[in-house]
């Protein structure tokens, strides 16, 4: 019959455990790199977008045309995206 110490000086199988822990980890790491690129971007994309839409506004260029609420979005979202 096997005891416990029999299995103690067997190694086999510990680099997979080790790895296992490692790799989970690991993705965590670039899950949260990813996560927090992708807050960012959608957040100057946003800023942007604003910053464009209040200089039309406040130069009057948006008034002076006479643009409708869809028409000014779609505007918006042409100019939030030449960027």
């Amino acid at each position: 019959m096997l005891t416990f110490k029999s299995y103690l000086p067997d190694r086999r199988g510990s680099v997979a455990v080790e790895f296992a822990l490692v790799a989970l980890i690991a993705v965590l790491v670039i899950l949260f790199i990813m996560s927090a690129g992708l807050t960012l971007y959608l957040n100057q994309t946003l800023d942007h977008a604003t910053a464009q839409a209040s200089r039309q506004i406040r130069t009057g260029s948006a008034q002076s045309i006479a643009l409708s609420a869809t028409d000014f979005e779609r505007i918006s979202v042409v100019f939030s995206q030449e960027r």
